[in-house]
């Protein structure tokens, strides 16, 4: 019975963590206090000191690049993107960590149960920058900042628009958390956390 009750507390956490969601239930807002732990403020962060964590991760990983890091999070940004949208969980599972996988596989089946279907498009990408890296024994975390223009429709059964607005471009911008593990077989850099502001 107690493990029944916690199990509806938790859902209903997370759902109500869910409702605020990039513009249209699209992705997450992790409160400020929750990310902290992980990264630091963006504005604190220098770029001397992102130079001497690369440094640190090429001699961890001598394949590393920060220019190639970027592109392929530019990539993921835009898979994960679609797939949301797409309610493609399999293509979700290969990039996501278990915690943040479950939620968004919450979220979609919340929104399959109302017959709701998302329509997103990301328009351009304004900027993707690093913001910070944290090493820690064979775990390393990248902060990665993406600054976007989205347009994002949420339809009913009907197929009705409720929520966006199919000519409103939006300017976003989201903090991405990934995450990898060198001491594992497994070499994905896996999405961690994800902050919107």
């Amino acid at each position: 019975m107690f493990s029944l009750i916690f199990f509806v507390l938790l859902t209903f956490f997370l759902l109500s963590r869910l409702n605020a969601i990039l513009g249209m239930r699209v992705g997450f807002t992790i409160d400020k206090e929750e990310i902290q732990g992980h990264f630091n403020d963006v504005e604190e962060v220098q770029t001397s000191d992102i130079d001497k964590m690369v440094s640190r991760l090429q001699k961890i990983d001598k394949n590393f690049q920060l220019n190639d890091f970027k592109n392929k999070a530019q990539k993921v940004f835009g898979i994960v993107f679609t797939a949301y949208a797409n309610e493609d969980k399999k293509t979700l599972e290969a990039l996501l960590s278990k915690r943040i996988y479950n939620a968004f596989v919450m979220a979609i089946n919340d929104r399959q149960k109302r017959g709701e279907k998302l329509c997103g498009e990301i328009v351009r990408f304004i900027s993707i920058e690093v913001v910070d890296i944290q090493i820690e024994n064979t775990k390393c975390s990248i902060c990665v900042k993406f600054e976007t223009e989205q347009s994002n429709v949420l339809r009913n059964r009907q197929g009705d628009v409720i929520e966006g607005d199919l000519n409103y471009v939006q300017n976003r911008t989201d903090i991405w958390l990934f995450g990898k593990d060198f001491s594992s077989r497994d070499r994905v850099w896996y999405l961690e956390e994800i902050k919107s502001e």
